[in-house]
């Protein structure tokens, strides 16, 4: 099964590029009907760099090679394990630090920009990392879905936390994961129900 066809040019854009234009300028020559695709598409892909804004720091002090970098998933999957499979990554950070991972420059969007591309981990809004096993999106959806279904006249969010607290954790990226559902709807943004 071939890529589509937009997404085919623009890995062969890509390939011609070789690295050497930045994020924004290549989002810049994209035509402005494609410019919202085109970014998400680098966003989402994991075989894309999105470093942070100091480039110079970036890459005068990166770690990564790659004993590094296994050093680094291992640390996240041993974290992981130790929190039933998923942690926010600001939980992450004191075992991260303990490895030897505590630069400066290793901001939050670099870590989860290093575990989209490199590890087997799913990564919720909010920057939640889970195993890929754990299914933790699913299951976050699955029980939000639970107590939409006992209320048809559909609960705001707050309302569902007061229902649910065990979901409370889980506030920073519920609202995205409603949102993405195909089986829930919300009018006015503010209520959601299942359809």
């Amino acid at each position: 099964r071939g890529l589509p066809p937009l997404v085919a040019v623009i890995a062969d854009e890509l390939r011609r590029a070789m690295a050497e234009v930045p994020f924004a300028r290549f989002l810049q020559n994209q035509a402005p009907a494609r410019q919202r695709l085109v970014a998400r598409l680098l966003r989402v892909n994991r075989c894309c760099v999105s470093p942070s804004r100091d480039r110079v720091d970036l890459l005068e002090h990166w770690p990564f090679d790659s004993a590094r970098l296994l050093l680094l998933l291992r640390t996240v999957r041993i974290a992981l394990a130790d929190r039933d499979g998923y942690a926010p990554l600001a939980r992450l950070r004191e075992p991260l630090a303990a490895a030897g991972f505590d630069h400066e420059f290793l901001t939050e969007h670099l870590v989860l920009d290093l575990l989209r591309r490199h590890g087997d981990f799913d990564l919720l809004p909010g920057g939640i990392v889970a195993e890929r096993g754990v299914g933790l999106a699913r299951r976050i959806l699955s029980e939000a879905r639970k107590v939409l279904r006992a209320q048809p006249l559909g609960l705001s969010l707050a309302q569902m936390l007061a229902e649910r607290p065990d979901l409370a954790e889980f506030e920073c990226c519920l609202r995205e994961l409603l949102h993405h559902d195909p089986l829930v709807q919300s009018q006015d943004g503010l209520r959601y129900q299942v359809i």
